[in-house]
């Protein structure tokens, strides 16, 4: 009986995570998700203008 208890734990466990993940907002978490994920992209993309200004300016001083 211990046996059978002890191979059904790992189990329970996994269904117990799987009811907490499920009880919590997932559109919510993608929602925020996203937002986070359009910052970093701006930012980037922010990044990636300054670089290609910067490099530019290089081309242009180096052609003259």
């Amino acid at each position: 009986m211990f046996e059978n208890l002890v191979n059904w734990i790992p189990l329970a466990i996994l269904v117990v995570v799987w009811i907490v993940f499920m009880r919590s907002n997932p559109q919510k978490m993608t929602l925020e998700y996203l937002k986070r994920n359009n910052e970093l992209m701006e930012e980037s993309i922010k990044v990636t203008e300054r670089i290609a200004s910067a490099l530019e300016k290089i081309e242009q001083k180096q052609t003259r």
